[in-house]
């Protein structure tokens, strides 16, 4: 006897892996796409109007892991991170891994809100810490160095005894009074002598009317003695070259740059204070 199968239930050789009905698997780009678009809602909505600009590489990463199944602590470090960079504080951090725990769920994937905040709020920690420390090391209004930064710099060389920190090059000026504020004067100095540094070369301010440089190439001296100078209302009146000492401990190096430079006594106690 003939048996005819109708076309219809056959579906080739591979129909067995798909399913026989309902809709079509959605692929994974689609689904970090759907899952992108859930979280901004639901995080915009969250969010103050005036938040950082909210889709960042950092969350498509994110997006792209939960999709995947892959460990999530090292991308919402990166995201915690970059949040804190563009802005954000903490309650912000928190609403956006929360409004992303909320999108995950609705397409089936749970995430636990609070460990997604802690591993989010580790980055944010982690930025706050950066700009802690970058500040310990660089003047963000003038761009100069800190005196912390100075005293490694010299005693990284007194240890190493390194080209670079045998010699502390001191410029000392007066301002014509009524002429400049300090604030004004030192971005001036800053700008000026910023121009003609190379990058090895290190600079602090010692107080409001005196710099030292640390020059890689000391040929460099002169040119930056002439620039400041040259800048209107303001008279040098002492630059000094000081040979760094090769002194064998931190403690003493210490006190031969505040004796060196007494200016920086009351730059550091100040600074302790504020």
């Amino acid at each position: 006897m003939r048996v005819t199968v109708p076309a219809a239930t056959t579906g080739g050789p591979d129909a067995a892996d798909r399913p026989t009905g309902g809709p079509r698997p959605e692929s994974a780009d689609a689904e970090r796409e759907r899952l992108l678009a859930t979280w901004e809602d639901l995080a915009v909505a969250r969010l103050p109007e005036d938040s950082p600009a909210w889709r960042t590489p950092e969350v498509s990463v994110v997006a792209e892991a939960v999709v995947a199944g892959s460990p999530l602590a090292e991308h919402l470090f990166a995201l915690g991170y970059q949040r804190s960079v563009d802005g954000a504080g903490p309650a912000e951090l928190r609403a956006d891994v929360e409004a992303l725990a909320e999108a995950a769920g609705l397409g089936g994937r749970a995430l636990r809100p609070a460990e997604v905040f802690e591993h989010a709020s580790r980055g944010m920690d982690a930025a706050v810490a950066g700009t802690l420390l970058e500040a310990a090391l660089v003047d963000p209004s003038t761009g100069f160095d800190t005196p912390v930064a100075l005293l490694g710099a010299l005693w990284s060389s007194a240890r190493r005894r390194c080209r670079l920190g045998d010699e502390l090059w001191v410029c000392r000026w007066v301002a014509h009074e009524g002429t400049w504020r300090t604030v004004e004067l030192r971005m001036i100095v800053a700008s000026t002598v910023r121009a003609l540094l190379d990058g090895p070369d290190l600079a602090v301010f010692l107080g409001d009317s005196a710099i030292a440089v640390i020059f890689d190439d000391p040929a460099r001296q002169s040119a930056v003695e002439a620039a400041v100078s040259g800048i209107r209302n303001l008279i040098v009146t002492e630059t000094v070259v000081h040979e760094v000492p090769g002194l064998g401990s931190l403690p003493k190096l210490t006190g031969w740059l505040l004796e060196t430079c007494p200016e920086l006594t009351a730059t550091v106690l100040r600074g302790a204070q504020s």
